[in-house]
This record gives structure tokens, sequence and C-alpha cells, in this order.
């Protein structure tokens, strides 16, 4: 009989004996676990990288626009603090048709003739806040704030209020025009306001193949670039009904567009909507054929199509700007 051991079967149940040779990482060895995460991660990477320069090449115009507004803003004060830090006499000298409308601040907008007699007790009002607030205002200093409220009214149409006066020592004083005029000013302090309840965000839809032609794209722009261009001129069309009682249609509101792109105006600028104003007085694109330039405007297109050598002429334009004046 053999002394063989007979060889014992081996089954599946057999493969957990088996030794294991263990796993050993080798230094600068990368696992396909490890290289399939690294190159998940470059590539969400690099789709961030081409949705953030696609996002900055589509606002280019939005932040050109915004670089000119800011340009513009900074060029119109410098103009104003040359202006209204001139010695009084030289302001006085110039006239109001020389002196730059600041067109920098919110104001009511006033509806009819300027009331002087109201506007006094406004001023006198403000004087008596300024002094209890141990504000010191000389008379010269007062001399220049009145000049410059006036252009403000006269120029931009605005109702004087004592938020007027404030907001406009205010930007006299930042634009150092008052010099030594003015001592212990400070700013009155802002009134508490409670924050409204957080709003959940509304999910922005993703334009990263959307043309910059595309409908959707352009629906995108209006509501984020839109919304202070839509204010403002919402602002414009309120004051068109209330002091020439035209309604702005959406034909008129699309011929403002047209017009603001064509000559290249800022639809953030007060003046940019007088003139589309006198565009359409001109191509009678307003109704009732009314004429609706304001009375220094019909005076100012007088002097520019009038003879100045013409003696009589000289004196209808004077009269005409002391009736506008008041003076008369």
């Amino acid at each position: 009989m053999s002394s063989r051991k007979r060889r014992q079967p081996f089954g599946i149940y057999d493969i957990a004996r088996l030794p294991v040779t263990p796993v050993k990482s080798t230094p600068g060895y990368e696992t396909f676990k490890d290289m399939k995460a690294r190159e998940q991660r470059e590539a969400a990477e690099a789709e961030a990288r081409t949705k953030t320069e696609q996002e900055a090449e589509r606002m280019k115009p939005f932040r050109a626009l915004e670089n000119e507004i800011k340009i513009a803003a900074a060029e119109h004060a410098e103009k104003v603090r040359r202006f209204y830090s001139k010695p009084l006499h030289v302001i006085a000298a110039a006239g109001a048709d020389v002196a730059p409308v600041d067109m920098i601040g919110d104001y009511p907008e006033r509806s009819g003739r300027r009331d002087t007699q109201k506007e006094f007790e406004v001023y006198k009002t403000f004087r008596d806040d300024l002094a209890s607030r141990n504000c010191h205002l000389s008379q010269d200093g007062w001399n220049r704030l009145g000049s410059y409220i006036s252009v403000l009214a006269d120029g931009r149409g605005i109702e004087v209020t004592p938020a007027v006066w404030e907001q406009s020592v205010e930007r006299l004083h930042s634009l150092g025009c008052f010099g030594d005029e003015i001592a212990g000013y400070q700013r009155p302090r802002p009134q508490t306001v409670t924050e409204p309840a957080a709003q959940p965000v509304k999910q922005q839809p993703d334009f990263t193949n959307v043309s910059t032609d595309h409908k959707d794209w352009r629906a995108a722009v209006d509501a984020h670039w839109g919304r202070e261009v839509k204010e403002f001129f919402d602002l414009w069309a309120d004051s068109m009904y209330r002091n020439w009682g035209v309604s702005i249609t959406p034909e008129l509101a699309q011929k403002a567009g047209d017009f603001f792109v064509k000559t290249n105006r800022n639809p953030l600028r007060h003046k940019s909507y007088d003139n589309f104003r006198l565009e359409a007085n001109l191509r009678r694109w307003l109704p009732d054929g009314k004429d609706y330039r304001t009375e220094s405007e019909k005076l100012a297109d007088l002097i520019e199509n009038s003879d100045l050598n013409d003696r009589s002429v000289r004196l209808a334009i004077n009269r005409k700007q002391a009736e506008i004046s008041g003076r008369i």
C-alpha cells in the first residue's frame, strides 16, 4: 500500500486561506484611482477657467461703460470744483450761463416757476439748523453756496428744499470749495433703517454656450446691467408726465434707446434725456405738436439762430433773459 498522502481537493472556499502579497506604494507611482481623480480635478479647473474667461469677455462692453462713467464723473467733479473754488467776484462775473451745472446728486424736480419767497424761507430754516449743529459758514460761504444752488435750480429744474441745501453743502465741502469759509461741519448721521428679510437668491441660468446676440443672453443682461438704467429711465418718464403731460410709449422708449446708442450718449446722465427731448421735439415724435422746450432752451436757440450784430435782437434777448430770471 502506498505511503503517499492523498491530495486534498481544493475548493472555492479555500481561496481565503491563500497567502496575500501586500500592495506596496512605490514613490512617484500614480495609481489608477489617483489618476482618475487628478483628471477629473483638472477637467473641472479647466472648465471653470473657460467660464471665467468667457464671462470676462462677455462683460467687457459693460466694464468699459462703467469705466467711462467713472471717468466722466471725475472730470465733471473737477470742473465743478475748479469753478466754485474761484473768488466770488469771478463767479459773479461769469454768470449762470457759464457756471457748470452739477449733474451729481438726486434732487426733487420742480413743477412750475421758482418761488423765490418760498426758497428764502427754506434758506432761513436751513441756516438756523446748520448753526444749531455748531457749524459756522461765513457770508462768503453762504454766497458761494447760494450761487451753486441757484444754478442747480435753473439748470436742472429742481425744487429747493432743506435736503437740497444739505446735499449742496456736503458736495462743495467734499470738493474743497469752501476753504476756510466753513468750520465745524459734520455730515448728518444717516437714520437707522431696518433691513428687510433676505430673499432667496434666484438661480441664474448658464449662458456658457449662448451667443451674445441670443434673446436669452440679452434678457439676462437687461436683468443684471439694465436695472440701474431702467430705474433712471423710469424717473425720466415720470418727470416727462409731470412736467410735460407726455406718457412714454414703448415706441418712444425704443427711439430713446436708439438715440442714446447712435449718438453715444450716457443713459445715466440727465443731459442725455434733455438732448433726446429736444431731438424728439425737433422730429415731432412727441404728441399734440406742442413745443417741448424750456424757456432757457428756447433762448439758447434764439441766440444761436439770430444776428447778434442787430441791436434790436440783443435787446430782445436781454429782455427774454430777464423774464426767465424773474427780474421783470
